[in-house]
C-alpha cells in the first residue's frame, strides 16, 4: 500500500512540474510575441515534413541516369576537344576546312554554348541520383 501512495506522490510532483515548465514557456513566447497556434502549424508541418516516405528508386532507373550521364561526358569532352581545336586555329591563324576567323570564333562560341547547356542537364542527372531527391 505504501508504494502506490509513494507512486501516487511521485505522479503528482511530476504533474505539478510539468505544469510550472508549461506556464513559463508560455510566458516566455508570450514576452517574444510568438503565437502557439504558429508554433502549432510549424510542428504538424515539421512531423509531415519528417514522416514522409523516402523517394524510392530502382537500381535500373539509377543505372539507366549513370549510362547517360556518362554518355553526356563523352559528348562534352568531344565538344571540349573540338573548342580546343578551334583556340588553336584562332591562335595561329591557320584554319581548316576553308574557314576564317569568323567561322572558327562563330563555331567556337556554339560548342561552349552547348557545352554549357549539357553541363547543367550533368548536374540535373546527378542530382536527381541524390538520396534527398
Amino acid at each position: 500500500m505504501k508504494s502506490l501512495q509513494d507512486l501516487g506522490s511521485w505522479l503528482n510532483r511530476k504533474q505539478i512540474n510539468c505544469q510550472q515548465r508549461k506556464t513559463q514557456a508560455e510566458t516566455d513566447l508570450d514576452e517574444l510575441g510568438i503565437e502557439i497556434d504558429v508554433l502549432r502549424t510549424e510542428w504538424a508541418a515539421q512531423i509531415k515534413e519528417q514522416t514522409k516516405p523516402l523517394v524510392r528508386r530502382s537500381a535500373n532507373i539509377a543505372n539507366k541516369i549513370i549510362e547517360e550521364i556518362l554518355a553526356l561526358h563523352s559528348t562534352l569532352n568531344s565538344y571540349k576537344h573540338e573548342m580546343q581545336k578551334l583556340e588553336k586555329m584562332l591562335e595561329t591563324g591557320q584554319y581548316n576546312d576553308g574557314m576564317d576567323i569568323n567561322d572558327a570564333t562563330a563555331s567556337h562560341a556554339e560548342l561552349q554554348s552547348k557545352s554549357n547547356r549539357l553541363q547543367l542537364v550533368i548536374d540535373q542527372k546527378r542530382k536527381s541520383l541524390d538520396v534527398d531527391g
